[in-house]
């Protein structure tokens, strides 16, 4: 295989992951729940497509036969830069997910400060577990008051 075919499926591949990656964290930190529930496999899995092509262009079908096909051509400056950001974009997914794991399961997702302002399409928890859309509550004109205890649950 030559190097310069290397180089150019590699630069296609990370190109595609670091684009994803961009795509996922946005939706991510719009609404967790929504990309996990709904969004997580719109992200991952084109990946995992755009990796057979990558795998099938190279002529490996594993990760063994890529890491050797990138040490049999490691001399070549462009392929050794290349391989790099492939890591680099790798280790940035993996990064990535663990801290969209770590945030939803630790409760931390979008929690707000004293004097800070909430989305109004956030959604809250009642007492009893229902989930209510914060437009929902919103007083009409002829309400006066609404009085909302918002409690931070540490589990």
């Amino acid at each position: 295989m030559e190097s310069n075919n290397i180089f150019e499926a590699t630069t296609k591949v990370v190109e595609f992951i670091e684009s994803s990656l961009v795509k996922a964290k946005k939706a991510f930190k719009e609404n967790p729940e929504n990309w996990i529930e709904h969004e997580i496999s719109q992200h991952l899995g084109p990946n995992i497509g755009n990796y057979v092509r990558f795998y099938a262009s190279l002529g490996v079908t594993g990760q063994d036969q890529l890491t050797q096909l990138f040490k049999d051509n490691y001399q070549n400056k462009a392929v050794q830069e290349v391989y790099e950001e492939l890591l680099e974009a790798e280790d940035d997914w993996n990064k990535f997910l663990e801290s969209a794991d770590q945030a939803l399961s630790s409760g931390l997702v979008t929690a707000a400060s004293e004097g800070e302002f909430i989305k109004d399409d956030n959604q809250l928890q009642s007492v009893s577990g229902e989930k209510l859309d914060l437009n929902d509550l919103f007083l009409t004109p002829e309400q006066q008051y609404v009085h909302f205890v918002l409690l931070r649950h540490f589990a």
